[in-house]
């Protein structure tokens, strides 16, 4: 029991799947809305290819 010494048992909370992207961590593109082009030139927000980290769970997939 020594090793868990420091941990607050019964405060743990079970981490959820993101609302956003539901647990894949990637999410379509705000700029070019995932058609990889925006004004005629390759999307700078998703250099071309349409999907972006999620914004809301940073790329993880887990909402803390």
């Amino acid at each position: 029991m020594g090793a868990m010494k420091g941990i607050p048992l019964g405060r743990f909370r079970m981490a959820s799947k993101c609302y956003i992207c539901k647990g894949t961590g990637l999410d379509i593109c705000p700029r070019c809305n995932g058609n990889k082009k925006f004004n005629g030139e390759t999307c700078p927000e998703c250099n071309g290819r349409g999907i972006v980290k999620c914004y809301a769970c940073g790329g993880r997939g887990i909402i803390d």
